[in-house]
């Protein structure tokens, strides 16, 4: 058995994204376990997560910037993990995890290594994959933030729609427009969670596009009406679920599921705590497999 250290590549400059959080989130836990991490953007949230900071290199007469990873040369057992957008290995470190976040483009993962070890966020994203011998391996982990998504009771004083802009989303987007929807995509400017919080305390409903995000369990918790408006006509509400389990309750597939979001959003918030727990239970699972492989 080993002990090994962690690097979790964050890319790109899109804080605040789903994929971000949860992979910040991943660190933190990781470190709360007392395991040695790294991490390539500022850390989201309080920890002994360690950044890795970028240098420059001149090469040929120009400067670019790379992550500086001399802080690492010494460590041993290290494993990086990529969220599934990342092509090849950048970073060039032996002992490679993708987190399957989304779903994988097909030139991506033909990119990838066969020794590359695999964890999928949730059953949804296998599609495409080869099942292993062992079964597919499932790590989910989530800053649910119970504390600051709640419902202040507001009750007949909710009105109107919200949004905020994620996967999916269509570029010439106008439905939303129609029920003069109030765009919060920018709620890290205007207050962060808890402007958000407060928003989804006084809209009645919450739209997306997205099947698979955070902001329809938030909005939930804080009494919105949550409906997915573009659901595949080939999937049901219930096998729906059984692919993205955390939208169990509160969250409608579809406008003719929303008797289902109303009669179950008071599950959400014991559910989720259930399911917290199953996440400590991957995370567990996820840190032997690594140390006995």
């Amino acid at each position: 058995m080993k002990r090994p250290s962690f690097l979790i590549y964050t890319p790109g400059s899109r804080e605040w994204t789903g994929g971000h959080v949860v992979l910040h989130a991943l660190a933190k836990k990781l470190a709360d376990r007392g395991l040695s991490v790294w991490i390539t953007s500022p850390v989201m949230f309080n920890s002994n997560v360690k950044v890795l900071e970028k240098r420059s290199i001149e090469e040929k007469g120009e400067i670019r910037e790379e992550i500086d990873l001399r802080p690492l040369y010494k460590v041993k057992d290290l494993y990086v993990v990529y969220p599934e957008q990342i092509e090849g290995n950048p970073l060039k470190i032996n002992n490679v995890i993708r987190w399957i976040l989304y779903y994988v483009k097909d030139e991506i993962k033909q990119s990838w290594s066969k020794n590359d070890i695999l964890f999928f966020l949730t059953p949804a994203f296998t599609k495409g994959f080869d099942k292993p011998d062992g079964g597919f391996r499932f790590l989910e982990t989530m800053d649910l933030k119970l504390d600051v998504f709640t419902n202040k009771g507001y009750g007949g004083q909710r009105s109107g729609y919200c949004h905020v802009r994620k996967k999916n989303f269509p570029k010439d987007e106008a439905h939303f427009a129609h029920y003069g929807s109030k765009d919060l995509s920018d709620f890290m400017e205007q207050g962060g969670f808890k402007y958000l919080a407060e928003q989804f305390n006084r809209a009645e409903y919450f739209l997306s596009y997205d099947h698979a995000t955070f902001y329809t369990l938030a909005a939930a918790l804080c009494g919105c009406r949550v409906v997915i408006v573009n659901p595949n006509p080939l999937i049901s509400p219930i096998n729906y679920r059984r692919k993205f389990p955390s939208q169990m309750y509160g969250v409608a597939y579809g406008w003719m599921d929303l008797k289902h979001a109303d009669l179950t959003r008071d599950l959400v918030k014991p559910y989720l705590q259930e399911l917290e727990k199953k996440h400590d239970k991957m995370l567990s699972d996820f840190i032997d497999y690594i140390s006995y492989s």
